[in-house]
């Protein structure tokens, strides 16, 4: 089975993930990292697995959706950059972030899906 995590668990990951869980039932595992343990927690229904940190989310997930306001995305990276996961698929959802300004903050040839 697929695992599937979100770093940023806000309402526009949650929509995905929840269309995810409902469209493709029994194909995800869902995982997620918010700061704000409601957001995970209110994903709970769906049976995501709430993570300590973006650096997780990725050591532990096929594909990472990126959906933290872009203002944001220098600290999340960080935890990105430290997993050093190089082969897995980092989905972004990021307004004005670029496939290489999200490499370039990752610090390797991600695959990108923007």
């Amino acid at each position: 089975m697929l695992k599937l995590g979100a770093v940023g668990c806000g309402n526009m990951a949650s929509a995905i993930l929840r269309g995810a869980a409902r469209k493709m039932a029994g194909q995800f595992e869902f995982y997620g990292y918010d700061p704000d343990t409601n957001k995970t927690d209110a994903l709970s229904n769906i049976g995501l697995t709430a993570l300590s940190s973006g650096e997780e989310v990725a050591k532990v997930c096929d594909y990472i959706l990126i959906a933290v306001k872009p203002q944001f995305f220098s600290d999340a990276a960080i935890g990105l950059r430290a997993a050093g996961e190089k082969n897995k698929v980092y989905i972004s959802i990021m307004a004005g972030i670029t496939a290489a300004s999200i490499k370039e903050a990752l610090g390797f040839d991600a695959k990108i899906c923007i």
